[in-house]
C-alpha cells in the first residue's frame, strides 16, 4: 500500500513539476516545504490539495502488489474529472489552471515580486501567517490578489481594495 501511495504521489508531483517549470518558476523554492535537499519543494506545496485523489484510489484498490496494472490505474488519476474555476476539468488541466494562478512578475517597481491569485482561499489563517513569516524572513516582495476580503486583516497585512473598474476603494 505504501509503495502504491508513493507511486501515485510521484505522478501528481511530476505533473506539478512540469507545470511549474513551464510557467518559468523554480521547483526548489517552496512556500511551506523548504528542505534544501528537495528539488521539488514548490511542487510539494502545490500538490497538497490533490493528494486525496491518490489516497482514495489506493484505498479503493487495496493493492497486494504494485505491478503494471496497478501502476496504470494510478497513472489514470490524471484523467479523472474535477470541478475547478466553475468548470469540470481533467485533473491534468486542473493542475495547469491551479499552477497558473501563481504568477511571478520579474519586475514590479524595479523589484522582483511574487504574485499569487486567491492564495488565501487555499490555506488556513495559520498557514497564511506562517507564509507571511517566511516571506518577511526571506525579504521577498509578495502581492496577493484575492477575490474576497477578510473582515479582520492579518497582522502586518496591507490591504488595498479595488473595484471592478480598477479604482481603489477607501
Amino acid at each position: 500500500m505504501n509503495a502504491a501511495l508513493n507511486y501515485g504521489y510521484s505522478i501528481i508531483l511530476s505533473a506539478f513539476a512540469r507545470e511549474i517549470v513551464a510557467n518559468g518558476f523554480f521547483t526548489q523554492l517552496g512556500i511551506f516545504h523548504d528542505n534544501i535537499f528537495n528539488e521539488y519543494n514548490l511542487a510539494c506545496d502545490l500538490m497538497e490539495p490533490f493528494r486525496h485523489f491518490v489516497d482514495y484510489s489506493v484505498y479503493k484498490m487495496r493493492p497486494e502488489k504494485l505491478e503494471h496494472d496497478e501502476k496504470m490505474l494510478l497513472a489514470d488519476i490524471l484523467n479523472r474529472k474535477v470541478f475547478i474555476c466553475g468548470k469540470i476539468q481533467y485533473i491534468t488541466n486542473a493542475i495547469k489552471i491551479y499552477t497558473e494562478y501563481m504568477k511571478m512578475q520579474r519586475s514590479f517597481f524595479g523589484k522582483e515580486v511574487f504574485v499569487f491569485v486567491n492564495l488565501k482561499s487555499c490555506f488556513s489563517e495559520e498557514e497564511i501567517e506562517n507564509f507571511y513569516q517566511w516571506v518577511f524572513y526571506n525579504k521577498f516582495k509578495v502581492l496577493l490578489l484575492e477575490s474576497f476580503q477578510r473582515e479582520i486583516p492579518l497582522k502586518d497585512e496591507n490591504t488595498v481594495i479595488i473595484d471592478k473598474d480598477l479604482c481603489e476603494i477607501c
